[in-house]
């Protein structure tokens, strides 16, 4: 028994030991080492020195997830003092690590040796710390991946002829807005109604190599006569638009392109035209701030109205017999206008709005009520989601009312019907939009009890192979359905070729569809739900049970099911 125990034991090290050797006596080389001084950066923009070489490998790392090397470098001065270090002195996150992923063979004798080309490092002058000169300094690079750490594997000497930076802070800065312009019926990101927006020419005096900082925020306010804020950017609704950032490295000699200040009208405490204070102010990233313009204007902005203020102009408005999805049933179309769209304070009361159709008989008894779907996909839409927006003046609002719904016996009836709308919570009612009349044909409504007994997918490798790391069987539920409604869903049968059986009662009149609709249940982001096979149940008043080849499509491989 202990010499079993020892057996086990060398099972498991060995390829632990395997693993630990790998990389271990790597060794890296820099070839075609080239020295360019007075270099822009792509990224920052600022002025300094590139390094680009090409990098020897002289072994191959098998691990993809290992292969990644982290490139860091350093300066070092003739006292042995390091005047930069990649890793603390860089300006830009983009020259702090260059990383380097071995790909090909350098040496076609050798496979083993592996090269990463055109490897490219930048060092900015400004964050050098050395005095305006010629100094001879050693370039010392390290690597380091998920094996090991390699210090300093190579050293070389270079010259730099050091300038002189001012480095200006915000407060010594000069910010020069030119072309200033007011638009009153703006498109802002993220807002869907027109909003007012400030828009200008940004001229700096020092960018780039002279700054102390990347970049600047910019936030506004505007102030009343008394000066009190009834503006500020930094608790408006949108976050989109709390400030506007500016990168230094979008800084040019000429300018900066158009600043855009977006502000919504909700946001603007103001009712009556009014000459107010519009003040921009500027921060660098350590927070310190100052006013870059302070200026006084006449601001009429356009009268707000509250949600429960919206007025509505229904047309064209017609109700017959259709089908939708496969169900039977009436449709109610009209055309919506909105009296309020760019100018509406939605109040916390949601964007949408939400029309539906009360049906009632000559008795006023109702025979059809307005239930909020809260799925996307669904037949029985008796009501209508619509948003406001200054693009469109109306909307064709289409509601469809299933007659396995209706609250009647077959046959035929003078209905009368309420348009009504509410906000998407129901907790304000408007009111009622139009009343009428119309004769209603109600065919016979049917129950039957629908019973799955088995449903079995075909074999196959359901889930996603990129990191699953687990079973590829699918964990299979099944969904009941009249057209698109959802009747009854089967709990997940996980890691299953096997679903699931169960039963549901189902109202329907004839010739609706019966749908089973199978799904892949999968809750990793690699592993979406995964749609596998629909299946329309025919109306057959017995145990039936079909086999892939009598289904003639899909992966349902066997299906047994009665119909009562």
């Amino acid at each position: 028994m202990k010499n079993l125990k020892l057996f086990i034991l060398g099972f498991f090290l060995i390829p632990l030991f395997s693993i630990a050797q790998e990389g271990q006596n790597l060794k890296i080389s820099v070839h075609n080492f080239k020295y360019l001084q007075n270099q822009k950066d792509f990224h920052g923009g600022e002025t300094g020195i590139e390094c680009e070489m090409d990098l020897h490998f002289s072994e191959v790392i098998t691990d993809f997830f290992k292969k990644s090397f982290q490139i860091t470098w350093k300066l070092i001065d003739q006292n042995n003092q390091v005047v930069y270090n990649s890793e603390l002195n860089a300006s830009s996150n983009f020259n702090k690590k260059e990383y380097s992923s071995p790909s090909v063979p350098f040496d076609e004798k050798n496979p083993s040796t592996m090269e990463d080309k055109n490897v490219a490092l930048f060092i900015a002058y400004k964050d050098l710390n050395l005095e305006e000169g010629t100094h001879q300094l050693t370039l010392v690079l390290s690597a380091t991946n998920k094996i090991k750490n390699h210090p300093d594997f190579w050293k070389e000497k270079i010259i730099i002829e050091q300038k002189t930076y001012q480095k200006y802070t915000i407060n010594e800065q000069e910010f020069d807005l030119q072309n200033f312009n007011m638009n009153y019926k703006a498109d802002g990101f993220a807002i869907k109604e027109k909003c007012l927006l400030f828009s200008f020419d940004l001229f700096l005096k020092y960018y780039r190599d002279n700054l102390d900082t990347k970049g600047y925020k910019l936030y506004w306010k505007i102030l009343n006569q008394h000066q009190q804020v009834i503006f500020n950017s930094e608790i408006a609704s949108s976050v989109h638009h709390r400030y506007e950032l500016i990168h230094i490295n979008n800084i040019q000699e000429k300018g900066f392109d158009k600043i855009k200040l977006y502000l919504q009208y909700q946001d603007i405490k103001l009712n009556t035209p009014e000459e107010v204070t519009f003040i921009i102010l500027a921060e660098d990233d350590t927070k310190n701030r100052r006013e870059i313009l302070k200026e006084k204007m006449y601001l009429d902005i356009p009268e707000k109205y509250k949600y429960e203020d919206q007025e509505f102009t229904i047309k064209n408005l017609h109700i017959f017999e259709n089908k939708k999805d496969g169900v039977q049933g009436i449709n109610c179309v009209f055309n919506i206008s909105f009296k309020y769209n760019s100018t509406l304070q939605n109040l916390d009361k949601g964007d949408n709005y939400c029309f539906y159709l009360n049906l009632y008989h000559s008795n006023k008894e109702k025979v059809s009520l307005y239930k909020s779907y809260k799925k996307r996909q669904y037949t029985s839409n008796n009501f209508f989601r619509v948003t406001p927006s200054s693009e469109k003046e109306s909307h064709e609002v289409n509601i469809f009312i299933p007659y396995r719904i209706i609250q009647l016996e077959q046959g035929s009836y003078p209905l009368n019907y309420e348009l009504k709308v509410t906000d998407e919570n129901k907790r304000i009612q408007f009111p009622i939009l139009q009343t009428g009349n119309f004769e209603l044909d109600q065919p016979q409504k049917k129950s039957a009890l629908i019973r799955i007994d088995k449903l079995v997918v075909e074999y196959d490798k359901y889930d996603a192979q990129v990191l699953n790391f687990g079973s590829t069987k699918p964990d299979l539920q099944w969904h009941l359905l009249v057209g698109k409604d959802l009747i009854y869903q089967t709990k997940t049968m996980k890691n299953s070729f096997s679903a699931f059986a169960g039963s549901a009662t189902i109202n329907y009149v004839e010739g609706d569809e019966i749908n089973i609709v199978v799904y892949d249940i999968d809750k990793t982001v690699f592993n979406p739900n995964d749609f596998i096979e629909s299946y329309t149940i025919p109306y057959t008043k017995q145990k039936t049970s079909f086999s892939k080849k009598d289904i003639s499509h899909g992966s349902i491989e066997k299906l047994t099911y009665s119909f009562k």
